[in-house]
């Protein structure tokens, strides 16, 4: 995950992990990768955006953000031992993973494409925002005037 923030391809880290995990699935599997990929799809569709601005994120934010049962946590946390601390945070991931701001008005429609990686997302502001469905990022400018 750091290379791919670092490149600007974090978004593409949903995918990958999916993959790792169908793959490592297969037959007897190694279910404790499969668990960790899983988790780290998770970690990116939370952190994912704060990660691209800032790849340091990974570990100062996320990994001491993210809920204390996380697979990442377990498997990361005790050697990054100077990280904050969070007391009373979450135990696991929150069902709701994604927020998708852009509009400052009610969003009236909302659309998948056919292969579903991308949302199109239309307001009374008379924007339309398109995002990517694995990670939330905002794809480009909105359309204005529709």
């Amino acid at each position: 995950m750091e290379a791919l923030s670092l490149l600007k391809r974090i978004t593409s880290a949903p995918r990958i992990l999916a993959t790792i995990a169908e793959w490592v699935n297969v037959g007897d599997g190694f279910p404790e990768t499969t668990a960790l990929a899983k988790d780290a799809i998770k970690f990116v569709r939370v952190f994912g955006a704060m990660m691209t601005h800032s790849t340091p994120h990974l570990y100062i934010s996320g990994l001491a953000l993210a809920p204390a049962n996380s697979v990442l946590v377990k498997e990361f946390l005790l050697k990054y031992t100077r990280l904050a601390q969070i007391i009373g945070g979450d135990e696991d991931w929150p069902t709701h993973q994604m927020t998708l701001n852009g509009h400052s008005g009610h969003v009236e429609s909302v659309a998948f494409s056919p292969d579903g990686k991308r949302i199109a997302s239309g307001s009374w502001d008379k924007t339309i925002w398109l995002w990517d469905a694995e990670t939330g990022f905002q794809l480009g400018s909105p359309l204005k005037g529709h």
